[in-house]
């Protein structure tokens, strides 16, 4: 990223793309949203596990 800043003036400007060039400008994922995932993940087992056995009591 510093190399492309460098050589960029008015007569050139210089780009880059891709999966790389998205990782290092985007914001960074902060330990929070990592626990997202097994957070929902707990959420449905409770619900549909519930659901399962109210189904099976009947």
């Amino acid at each position: 990223m510093d190399t492309v800043e460098k050589t960029s003036d008015d007569s050139v400007t210089p780009a880059l793309g891709g999966y790389l060039a998205e990782k290092a400008e985007g914001p960074q994922q902060g330990p929070a949203e990592g626990a997202d995932i097994p957070a929902a993940a707990v959420t449905l087992f409770i619900a549909f596990g519930s659901l399962v056995a109210m189904a099976w009591q009947s």
